[in-house]
């Protein structure tokens, strides 16, 4: 024994004669009373996803599109990235949600606590018009029960005010088209009498109807055309015109006065035949006018009869 060295002494011989480091032995062998460790597989099972899904079938369709639990992992990290930055809300409360939970969830989504919240800072120098008031009333309204956005109620607004620009401007395309289509029609018709027959008309209306006057004229058929543009209602109304007064469209601004201008001016006319009667023949429009004189005389007898 005194005859073998320390450094031989470490070494055993096992059963087969293979030689073992019993240092090495000793670090690699588990501690007493406990089971050695075991490492997991490689690879995933092929049902991991019947493991992780259980049996419901919406489950394993949505673990379909992920190709290892790894990805599940991954993706699930996304989401909760997502939900800690505010990129993802959560869902709008339920109809039955209590007022509170409601209001937590519209100051979390910068939703307005009243519709009309959404009518401050308007973008872009938006001014809502005095007669659109009532009307955007009712759409926030209808959008705050919706939850809506203000960007999106905002948007909505500027394209109404956009759409009703581009009606604008057809209806004033329209009205000029129409006014000169029964402008020309009245010219052809009446002729050098256009400009005083128009007068008659005017004059008839303002007299008639006052303060209202404006409004008669601007008023609208129900084709959506100007009554002041239709040739045959600025006929009709020449025609009551001159039945009201006679003198309308013969004697310019003839009022309560009419009779003694139609006579006024018949006087004149009858002097001019004594006195000049060759200026008088070669006139068509003074015998023109001298006929209408003598025509109105007579509906005004009419008239009083």
């Amino acid at each position: 024994m005194s005859g073998v060295s320390t450094e031989s002494a470490t070494t055993e011989t096992t059963q087969a004669g293979d030689t073992i480091d019993p240092k090495a032995t000793i670090l690699g062998a588990p501690e007493t009373g406990t089971e050695p460790k075991t490492t997991a597989p490689a690879t995933w099972p092929d049902d991991w996803r019947q493991k992780l899904g259980g049996e419901d079938e919406k489950t394993l369709k949505r673990l379909a599109r992920f190709d290892s639990p790894g990805a599940v992992w991954k993706s699930y990290q996304a989401l909760e990235q997502k939900l800690s930055s505010g990129e993802v809300k959560r869902a709008a409360p339920a109809a039955d949600a209590k007022p509170e939970e409601v209001a937590a969830w519209r100051k979390e989504n910068g939703i307005p606590e009243t519709a009309d919240g959404y009518l401050e800072k308007l973008p872009n120098g938006l001014v809502i018009g005095e007669a659109d008031k009532e009307l955007v009333k009712v759409f926030v309204a209808d959008m705050h029960g919706q939850n809506a956005a203000p960007a999106v109620v905002h948007a909505a607004l500027q394209s109404y005010y956009k759409v009703q620009e581009v009606v604008h401007a057809e209806q004033a395309e329209a009205d000029a088209a129409a006014n000169k289509a029964g402008e020309d029609e009245l010219r052809v018709a009446w002729g050098g009498d256009y400009r005083r027959n128009l007068n008659a008309v005017v004059g008839w209306i303002k007299t008639s109807f006052g303060d209202a006057a404006d409004q008669v004229m601007a008023a609208r058929l129900p084709d959506g055309t100007p009554l002041a543009s239709n040739p045959a209602i600025i006929r009709g109304m020449l025609a009551t015109a001159m039945d009201v007064n006679p003198a309308a469209t013969v004697v310019p601004g003839a009022g309560a006065s009419a009779g003694k201008g139609i006579e006024e001016r018949i006087e004149e006319i009858n002097t001019m035949m004594r006195t000049n009667r060759r200026e008088y023949d070669r006139s068509e429009k003074i015998q023109a006018e001298y006929r209408q004189l003598i025509d109105a005389r007579e509906r005004q007898k009419s008239r009083a009869a």
